[in-house]
């Protein structure tokens, strides 16, 4: 028996059945909320069984007349850099690089911001952050105060009861 699982599916002939949407947006609101976060519980748990079917039937060498096991592979590449740089140092010189977070690391965010402002000071300026946190162990609140904004983003809606009323 081939088994076919579809989103509408499990929506259709599942979900809806035993929940009905809400026709209230506000209890739809809280209907799709909850929906969402129960089923995103799921997620690893479906996860975790699939891998573990998938490693009994490897480990006992498990064969079944309706389905075969693939087990796809992704081809990766990757430079032997240290090898490059010892057949070919100018090759080596013309292509390596860090990644920002290890030029970061190695630096640290002061050095970079030097460096970068000895080759190319108006991008540099342009550019420049200030952490809150840096600022903080340098000055206090009240010196702090001229130079720190607060701004608000919106975050996710919640759809909640309202209090009862006392």
């Amino acid at each position: 028996m081939t088994v076919t699982i579809t989103a509408s599916g499990i929506l259709n002939d599942l979900l809806l059945p035993r929940w009905p949407k809400p026709s209230d947006p506000f209890e739809d609101a809280v209907w799709c909320g909850a929906m969402e976060a129960a089923l995103g519980e799921l997620i690893p748990l479906f996860n975790h069984g699939f891998h573990a079917a998938v490693n009994l039937i490897r480990e006992l060498g498990l064969t079944s007349p309706v389905y075969e096991l693939l087990l796809p592979q992704t081809v990766l590449r990757h430079v032997d850099a240290e090898c490059l740089r010892l057949a070919s140092p100018a090759v080596y010189d013309e292509v390596a690089y860090l990644r920002s977070s290890d030029a970061e690391r190695i630096l640290g965010r002061r050095t970079l911001y030097r460096l970068s402002c000895e080759q190319d000071p108006a991008r540099t300026e342009s550019l420049a952050q200030v952490n809150v946190g840096d600022l903080e162990r340098i000055l206090t609140p009240s010196e702090m105060e001229p130079f720190v904004r607060s701004s608000c983003k919106p975050a996710r809606p919640k759809v909640v009861p309202r209090e009862a009323a006392s």
